[in-house]
């Protein structure tokens, strides 16, 4: 996966089917009905219940909108993946490759315009977040090389959680 920074925003490319994957299931993580998500995501503002109600009633939705609203400018992006053969030129199918196109070479690129860098951010980190929680992820699992890892389905996991982190501090870095 390359991460190119243009000057109307950014280009992913290059991103193999289980990156574009993760970046598709993401908006998904971030509006998780799960109980311990959505505390997660829209803690507590306060430590007494009635305080934190008052807050909530006041402001919560405002929070909730502006989850939503990031969630809806990433999932709009996003439907704009293009898929592409490997090595094919990711702008604009340039030095095609004369292999024939086959689902192993399946390469998928994804252009975020400036103005949405924010609400990716935002997404991704909600999503690390998510994810950790919906995945039933530990401190202790972040702490394991993946090769002593003997659930696959935790394996699956973290790497994921590695993709989005990893996304994220290059969409962060100048």
């Amino acid at each position: 996966m390359i991460l190119a920074k243009v000057a109307d925003g950014v280009w992913l490319y290059e991103m193999p089917a289980f990156v574009a994957d993760t970046l598709l299931s993401l908006p998904d993580w971030v509006e998780s009905d799960d109980p311990e998500v959505r505390k997660r995501l829209l803690p507590d503002a306060y430590a007494d219940p009635e305080e934190d109600r008052a807050w909530r009633a006041a402001l919560g939705s405002s929070l909730e909108h502006l989850f939503a609203t990031r969630t809806a400018i990433v999932r709009g992006d996003l439907k704009n993946l293009r898929v592409h053969a490997e090595g094919e030129g990711w702008e604009s199918g340039e030095d095609a490759d004369p292999e024939p196109f086959t689902p192993d070479r399946a390469r998928f690129s994804v252009f975020i315009p400036a103005a949405h860098l924010s609400a990716w951010v935002s997404t991704l980190q909600a999503g690390t977040h998510a994810l950790f929680i919906l995945e039933g992820l530990s401190a202790e699992d972040l702490g394991d090389e993946l090769d002593e890892i003997e659930d696959d389905d935790r394996k699956v996991s973290l790497v994921r959680l590695s993709v989005l982190q990893e996304i994220l501090v290059r969409l962060i870095e100048d």
